[in-house]
């Protein structure tokens, strides 16, 4: 294996079917923005969402490793101590860049004895080195390469048929409804913080905590600004549904859906979403990522779990129990995590277990709400 310096950067010729593995330490090289969302097209590995974040520091380095002179896996991470940690989260990747990976940092890295990856998607794992995987959260994604017009022939007849009453009875109500797209540059911070409210007042109708704080929403803002769009429904020129949405590599993630709550009854959240994923596949997206929550909406539409998982790698058995205690840690995060969403599952079962769980499940929603609430009242 050859080493030489360049650009501040190690250059390593494997001879593992790699031709090239490049470290840039404390360094992220400008082409890597660019290539990490062609690489995984994921809004968590995107260097934009990690600065914005506050995820990167002039200690960020970079690992990237190309194959017959394309770029097949790059990595982002920050040392601590002992500890490598990758900052990438939610990206499709398999065990041979896993393992070249580890290969590459428990081999030229000896102060190194365990790898944190916060969230992979990947099929079976076989490492040289003992590893801990755990469930860490789950996106719902629409894979289609068709056009749109295929896209709907897709969709089941009943959600076919709901959908096109709910555009019947919403035109026939308001004959000047019409779906406008709002791209970059154009979007307005005061658009998002209205679609923002209805999202929050609609989880609180729900008993439900709204993922979407002021700082997040600032974020939403900012990843909207390049090559983002919102796509609303509009009556009597005023906005009354709204989905934004931001590009990543050929990835629309749909951040943020929110509606007047005085058109429920038209179901303009879930017309909202259809149109807008319709004017993703016009764009030619490969994928439509509806991001987490179990809402039927979302599969009804086509979209199906993607899971991602926590992932960490230690250099030797040594090292594994060397680390014991934050071995124990990791596991019960890990087994606590798989309870919660086996839980959650509880609502989408017919069994007489589930709809017990379920029911207990939405009173405790209920209380959490009423004590939020008497907080909010006492402050």
């Amino acid at each position: 294996m050859k080493t030489e310096a360049v650009d501040q950067s190690l250059e390593y010729q494997a001879a593992n079917g790699v031709e090239e593995i490049r470290y840039y330490e404390n360094a992220i090289p400008e082409f890597v923005a660019e290539a990490m969302d062609d690489c995984y097209g994921a809004l968590f590995s995107s260097v934009s969402y990690l600065r914005l974040a506050g995820k990167l520091s002039p200690s960020t380095s970079t690992y990237v490793a190309r194959a017959h002179g394309a770029i097949c896996s790059i990595f982002l991470f920050e040392r601590d101590g002992t500890v490598l940690r990758v900052l990438n989260g939610t990206i499709k990747t398999d065990q041979q860049e896993v393992g070249r990976f580890a290969d590459y940092v428990f081999g030229s890295m000896p102060g190194i004895d365990r790898i944190f990856f916060p969230g992979v998607h990947m099929d079976k794992l076989r490492v040289g080195y003992p590893f801990q995987r755990f469930f860490a959260g789950e996106d719902i994604v629409v894979s289609f390469s068709g056009t749109a017009e295929e896209y709907t022939k897709k969709l089941g007849k009943s959600t076919q048929k709901t959908l096109k009453r709910h555009v019947s009875q919403l035109n026939a109500a308001h004959p000047s409804t019409c779906y406008k797209i709002i791209r970059g540059n154009a979007i307005d911070a005061q658009l998002i913080g209205l679609i923002a409210g209805w999202n929050r007042q609609r989880m609180v109708d729900k008993n439900k905590v709204s993922a979407y704080k002021d700082d997040d929403v600032e974020r939403v803002i900012a990843l909207t600004a390049n090559g983002g769009m919102v796509g609303t429904i509009m009556t009597e020129n005023l906005v009354r549904a709204g989905t934004v949405c931001c590009i990543v590599g050929s990835s629309f993630y749909l951040l943020m859906t929110g509606h007047d709550s005085e058109y429920n009854h038209f179901s303009v959240g879930t017309v909202c979403n259809y149109w807008t994923a319709m004017e993703c596949l016009r764009k030619k997206c490969k994928e439509i990522n509806f991001m987490g929550g179990r809402v039927p909406h979302k599969y009804n539409l086509l979209g199906k779990s993607r899971r991602y998982d926590f992932l960490v790698i230690y250099r030797s058995r040594f090292a594994f129990l060397r680390n014991l205690k934050e071995v124990v840690g990791t596991a019960m995060r890990g087994y606590a995590t798989e309870a919660k969403y086996a839980i959650l599952d509880c609502e989408h079962k017919d069994s007489k277990t589930a709809k017990l769980v379920a029911r207990a499940l939405k009173k405790w929603r209920a209380t959490r709400h009423q004590h939020h609430d008497i907080a909010r009242k006492a402050d």
